[in-house]
């Protein structure tokens, strides 16, 4: 395998994880959060839409990985 097919499965490995984190967070399976004043704040719902960005971005870059535009 050569450089590009070795980028190309290593950004959709991160894409497949991404999805997964994305799945559990809907599901209630995973949540995030940080603490504030003693109380934890819940950070699920910023938490799912940056993994979407970073989704959509990987994507795209796979994408242009393989059409050769990049």
């Amino acid at each position: 395998m050569g450089w590009h097919e070795d980028l190309i499965a290593h950004h959709e490995k991160q894409i497949a994880t991404f999805k997964q984190a994305i799945a559990w967070m809907e599901d209630g399976t995973l949540g995030t959060g940080d603490i504030e004043n003693g109380r934890r704040n819940d950070t699920t719902a910023a938490s799912i839409a940056w993994y979407r960005r970073i989704v959509a971005d990987l994507e795209t870059l796979v994408a242009k990985i393989k059409d050769g535009t990049l």
